[in-house]
């Protein structure tokens, strides 16, 4: 906006707001480095033999911007499923040779497989195999798969059917489980052009409702029931995370038998503002943190601001949060200790349900969750919404706030406690 525009605004007596970036969901600019974007948790995972020292570099888990920090290394004795999983080394294939399958099973976040609607990649695991979830994460918005299965690989039949869980602006999930399936030949068909970020299919029963749990979505779904050998018992999870150098080199000794271990980190989640001119399209801000806001803010309604003081003092009064629609944000900077100063006990544990796995009971794993989506909604509401408002009034202007999403990870009503003009469309 021109001194010009505010003047004139000024002369006639009018007065206008902004929303607080460009386009109109939700904050976020050029100006947001990585480490002040909102944040996920990622892992990777190994299986290792213990009864001996192991030395062993551990795979980055995925990392959007070149941005990640780590949180913790936990083991367990690996579930009968996962060495399962380990073992099978399938083929697979595409219906068009031209599609890189090797960027969809890259345990990567920043490339994906291109496919056209109606074209397929397929799994051979070389003999009868059972599979009790899949995953697929892809670059639209919207989209629609069905897994068949074979036994001969030219006779297929419908085997699931997942259900679309969009995320953000441009990305959605297919993350279930289902009761088990066996076949040698599985086939995920894509009825939409999309690009498949990652993919998996697993003799594992993953958590049921993982993305509402995490953050990701609001659907409640229940939690799923699987046989007493999916749960991995609280006692048996050992952090050794001061055993993993800054270069991801794992030394420790670990007890005989498998073990699965667990690296978990986070990184930016990659969304933007939207929509908005290229030049004002950057990183959505960390909205757990008082700090990046600052920096957000002052970058855009603060200099807005200030410039207005001097070319139109009684112009611009409003500044704009609108529907928030950017998608996840489950981590921020020490989020472990927050947890654990809030809570009283150590969330470390507790990670590898951000993998999809079962710990302890279904009762365990409810309460933990109700604890950090808690601390989660409590963390957006506090240093974004509420705290956006008080930048508002140290500037002299009004906060306008839609204090809702479709996968806000927040308490809608409390995101609209501070508004001076809570608001809807």
């Amino acid at each position: 906006m021109s001194c010009s525009t505010e003047f004139l605004w000024e002369k006639l007596g009018l007065s206008f707001g902004v929303h607080n970036c460009d386009g109109w969901t939700s904050s976020g600019g050029p100006w947001v480095k990585p480490e002040h974007a909102m944040k996920v948790v990622v892992n990777s995972e190994v299986i290792v033999k213990g009864g001996k020292a192991i030395e062993i570099k551990l795979p980055q888990p995925p990392a959007r911007y070149n941005y990640y920090n780590d949180i913790s290394v936990v083991a367990y004795p690996s579930l009968e499923t996962e060495l399962i999983d380990a073992q099978m080394q399938p083929v697979i294939t595409a219906s068009n040779p031209e599609i890189n399958i090797e960027l969809a099973t890259d345990n990567q976040t920043t490339t994906h497989a291109d496919l056209k609607a109606k074209e397929w990649v397929q799994y051979d695991f070389g003999k009868a195999h059972t599979i009790r979830s899949m995953s697929v994460f892809i670059n639209k918005r919207k989209g629609k798969l069905t897994l068949l299965k074979s036994d001969d690989g030219i006779n297929f039949s419908v085997a699931h059917e997942p259900n679309e869980e969009r995320i953000g602006k441009d990305e959605c999930y297919f993350s279930e489980h289902f009761d088990p399936i066996t076949a040698r030949y599985f086939r995920i068909v894509t009825d939409l052009d999309a690009g498949f970020y990652e993919m998996n299919l697993s003799a594992s029963h993953t958590l049921g409702n993982q993305l509402e749990f995490t953050s990701y979505r609001k659907n409640k779904r229940p939690i799923g029931n699987p046989d007493e050998a999916s749960y991995i018992k609280k006692s048996d999870i050992i952090d050794i995370t001061n055993q993993m150098d800054a270069n991801g080199v794992l030394k420790t000794t670990l007890p005989k038998g498998d073990w699965t271990i667990l690296r978990f980190g986070f990184t930016a989640s990659g969304a933007t503002n939207e929509p908005a001119s290229p030049e004002g399209t950057g990183l959505e801000v960390d909205k757990f943190s008082k700090e990046a806001l600052k920096i957000h803010y002052d970058a855009f309604v603060g200099k807005l601001a200030k410039q207005a003081k001097i070319d139109a003092p009684n112009a611009l009064q409003y500044a704009e949060i609108d529907s928030y629609e950017v998608g996840p944000q489950n981590w921020t900077d020490d989020m472990e200790k927050i947890f654990q100063k809030r809570f009283g006990y150590d969330f470390v544990p507790f990670l590898p349900l951000y993998a999809g796995k079962y710990i302890e009971s279904n009762e365990t794993i409810e309460s933990v969750f109700w604890d950090i989506k808690q601390l989660v909604s409590d963390l957006m509401v506090t240093n974004y919404f509420d705290y956006f408002t008080e930048l508002c009034h140290q500037d002299g202007l009004i906060s306008y706030i839609e204090p809702y999403g479709f996968v806000g990870p927040f308490n809608s009503l409390d995101a609209g406690r501070s508004a001076d003009i809570p608001m809807g469309e």
